[in-house]
C-alpha cells in the first residue's frame, strides 16, 4: 500500500465508502458498524471465502496526510502478524480509492464495557477470572512481542457467548523500536492510563498496561474505577493523590485482594507487577487467603513526650480469614528523655522505598464540563500534532477532549513546526471548535 507523495492532491480519489462497494476485490460493503475520530468500521461480506468479516477503513480527512496513512499502515502490519487465541485476528490490507483499510475476524457477543453498564456494582472473583485470565495471557504474548498495547480498558476487551475473550483495537500500540500511536487517537484513554502516559509517553513500558488492567479490576471487584470525573480532575488526581482503598467501596473484599489491587494502580510504576499474569497470580492466591503484599511497619506516637510504640513486623504467613494466632507481644520499650527509644531491627530486609512521584499544582475546573474538538492543519489539509492541554500530554490531533468549564492552555508541536499556543475559555455545555494551522 503506497504512501501517497507528500503534497499531493488526494480530493479526487478519495470518496466516502457505501453499501455495495466491494474492497480489494473481495469484501462487499454490508453496513456501518461504528465511527470514530480516525476511522470507520464496517460489516462486510467476504465474497471469495463465504463470510461475515469486519473491515476498519481509516477516516477520510487522514487520507491526504502522508504520515497519517504511514502510520495506520504500519499498525495493520503489525497486528497481522499476531497468532494469538485472544487477539482479534487480522486477514488482509489494501487501499480503496486512497483510502487504508484492514479486513479483521468479525467478534461475536458484547464489549465487556456493554456488560459493565448493563451490570453495576462488585461481581464474584470467580466471573472476574473468566475474563480477565485470558486477557492476561494476550498481554503476556504482546509484551513478549516487544509492543505495549496502551488503550487496555473494557470497550477493547470482547466477550463472546460463550465466554471467550478477545483484545482489539490496537490503535495506540507502541512498538519498543517504533512508535506506532496513529494520528487521532489519545495515547490511551484517561480513566484507564498510567500516570507516567502523562508525562513519559515515549517510554512506557508493560506496566503501563498492568496498571490499566488494575483499574478494569478495581471497577470489576470494587464496583468502581479508583477516579472519577471529566478528563481533567481525572488527569490531576492521577499525578497527585494514591489511589483510594478498593475497601472503601467494597467492604467486603478480603485484606490481602485490597493490598493486590493497590499495588496494581500503584502511581509508581516501579512498584507495581511486572506482568499481567504476575498480577492475576497474586491475586489468585489473595483470594485464596494468603498475604502476598507485604506492609510496612508502622511506629504509632504515645501521649507522652518522646515515647513511641514500636510495631516490628514478624515473618509470619497469614491466611484469611482462618484465626491469626498472634506473636507474644512485643514490650514496649521507653528509653529515658530525652533519647529515643531503641528500634528493634527488622528481621527480613526492608522494600525499597517508591521513588518520590512529584506533585504538580492542582487546578480545579468550575462545575460542568463541554467538549472541545482540536484540529490542526497543514496548507489547509488536516494533520497531525502532539496536543498538551494545562501541561498534561493529550496525544495527538485531531482530538475529542472534554474538558472542565474554565480556561484551558493548548499547545501544539511539531517537528519542523513552529510551537503553537492556544488559551480557550470552556463554557459548561457549549462545544467548541478550534482549528490551528501549523506553521515552518
Amino acid at each position: 500500500m503506497p504512501a501517497p507523495a507528500p503534497g499531493a492532491s488526494l480530493e479526487s480519489n478519495v470518496r466516502d465508502i457505501v453499501q455495495g462497494d466491494v474492497l480489494g476485490d473481495a469484501y462487499r460493503v454490508v453496513k456501518k458498524l461504528g465511527e470514530g475520530g480516525m476511522g470507520t468500521v464496517f460489516l462486510a461480506r467476504d465474497v471469495q471465502l463465504d463470510r461475515d468479516v469486519a473491515v476498519k477503513v481509516l477516516a477520510r480527512q487522514l487520507c491526504e496526510d502522508a504520515a497519517s496513512v504511514a502510520r495506520f499502515e504500519r499498525e495493520a502490519r503489525v497486528t497481522a502478524r499476531f497468532d494469538h487465541p485472544n487477539i482479534v485476528p487480522v486477514y488482509a490490507v489494501g487501499q480503496f480509492h486512497q483510502r487504508p483499510f484492514m479486513v479483521m475476524k468479525l467478534l461475536e457477543g458484547t464489549s465487556l464495557a456493554h456488560r459493565l453498564a448493563e451490570r453495576k456494582g462488585a461481581w464474584p472473583w470467580a466471573e472476574v477470572r473468566a475474563i480477565v485470565a485470558p486477557l492476561c495471557e494476550g498481554l503476556v504474548y504482546l509484551h513478549q512481542q516487544g509492543l505495549i498495547h496502551r488503550d487496555v480498558k473494557p470497550s477493547n476487551v470482547y466477550v463472546s457467548p460463550s465466554g471467550h475473550v478477545t483484545l482489539l483495537d490496537f490503535g495506540v500500540l507502541k512498538e519498543t523500536a517504533k512508535d506506532l500511536t496513529v494520528t487521532g487517537q489519545m495515547l490511551g484513554t484517561m480513566r484507564f492510563m498510567a500516570p507516567e502516559q502523562l508525562t513519559q509517553a515515549s517510554t512506557v513500558d508493560a506496566r503501563a498496561d498492568v496498571y490499566a488492567l488494575g483499574v478494569m479490576l478495581y471497577r470489576m471487584l470494587a464496583g468502581r474505577t479508583p477516579f472519577d470525573g471529566d478528563d481533567f480532575v481525572v488527569a490531576q488526581k492521577k499525578m497527585t493523590e494514591d489511589p483510594p482503598s478498593a475497601a472503601t467501596l467494597n467492604p467486603a473484599l478480603p485484606g490481602p485482594v485490597v493490598d493486590v489491587l493497590l499495588k496494581a494502580v500503584s502511581r509508581d510504576r516501579a512498584a507495581r507487577f511486572e506482568s499481567a499474569d504476575g498480577l492475576i497470580s497474586a491475586l489468585d492466591r489473595a483470594f485464596a487467603g494468603e498475604r502476598v503484599v507485604k506492609r510496612k511497619a508502622p511506629v504509632v506516637p504515645l501521649a507522652a513526650g518522646g515515647v513511641f510504640l514500636v510495631v516490628v513486623s514478624v515473618s509470619v504467613v497469614v491466611l484469611w480469614p482462618k484465626p491469626v494466632i498472634a506473636p507474644a507481644p512485643v514490650p514496649v520499650v521507653v528509653a529515658p528523655a530525652p533519647e529515643p527509644a531503641p528500634v528493634a531491627p527488622d528481621p527480613e530486609p526492608a522494600e525499597p522505598e517508591p521513588e518520590p512521584v512529584a506533585k504538580t499544582p492542582v487546578r480545579r475546573p468550575a462545575k460542568g464540563t463541554a467538549k472541545v474538538s482540536v484540529v490542526s492543519m497543514v496548507d489547509g489539509k488536516s494533520s497531525y500534532a502532539e496536543l498538551s492541554v494545562d501541561g498534561v500530554s493529550r496525544g495527538e490531533t485531531p482530538a475529542q477532549l472534554e474538558l472542565g468549564a474554565g480556561t484551558h492552555r493548548l499547545r501544539l508541536t511539531r517537528a519542523g513546526f513552529r510551537t503553537q499556543d492556544r488559551t480557550v475559555k470552556v463554557i459548561a455545555g457549549k462545544a467548541e471548535r478550534l482549528v490551528i494551522e501549523l506553521k515552518r
